[in-house]
């Protein structure tokens, strides 16, 4: 069965389009009138039309469940608080690989690793999976595919945060991705953090107007 995309108002046009030649279903929060929608409503549009909603990581919804995970850095079992689950089938040549994605901010017990994961309670989500299918209404197990605003995948917040920080150390005063992060600390209901992101943009913009040259005449 072809999967179908709902593609939130941030994805790109172009995205949409070279789905569409590649013979995706796909549906646009700026084509259906969705574009003014808050995310919640937003998901529970594309729920009742059994699409998969794409958007980006700081705009999940926030769930709080528990499930056993095993870190794949050091092995350790341990349980996590981890929000909503995300499903994503990831083609690889011939081969269908399913994948996991949570929404809340955890990191190892034991190398304060942000992953990779792995699922080590099985029986759990094949519960939650039923769950979601019999009640459309159910926020905490979800079809979709976890991304940042460059469109990279992730598995978690904490991983989203240590890529964003890979890219500021390039970048110190780009306030544009001080302003990504702190929207993904806000989407993982980290409030402290997200307000540090958004006072540091403010300071790179204003920084940034204070150095800003005045235009001076030119002798002839």
């Amino acid at each position: 069965m072809p999967v179908a995309l709902y593609t939130d108002v941030h994805i790109p046009g172009a995205i949409t389009e070279q789905l569409r030649l590649r013979g995706v279903d796909v549906l646009s929060a700026n084509e259906e009138g969705t574009n003014r929608l808050r995310d919640d409503e937003l998901l529970t549009t594309a729920s009742a039309l059994r699409n998969i909603t794409y958007g980006t990581a700081d705009q999940l919804p926030r769930v709080s469940q528990e499930l056993r995970l095993r870190c794949s850095r050091c092995g350790t079992c341990a349980v996590y608080d981890v929000g909503t689950i995300f499903s994503d089938v990831d083609v690889e040549g011939n081969s269908l690989n399913q994948q996991y994605a949570f929404t809340g901010y955890f990191r190892c017990h034991k190398c304060a690793s942000a992953g990779p994961w792995e699922i080590d309670d099985s029986r759990k989500l094949s519960k939650l999976a039923l769950r979601a299918k019999a009640d459309s209404n159910f926020e905490g197990f979800r079809a979709g595919r976890c991304t940042l605003f460059d469109g990279t995948f992730i598995q978690t917040p904490a991983m989203g945060e240590e890529h964003l920080l890979g890219l500021l150390e390039d970048e110190p005063q780009n306030a544009f991705l001080c302003t990504r992060l702190g929207n993904l600390f806000r989407g993982c209901d980290d409030k402290t953090k997200a307000s540090e992101c958004r006072l540091k943009s403010w300071k790179v913009v204003g920084a940034f107007r204070i150095r800003w040259p005045e235009a001076r005449p030119h002798p002839r």
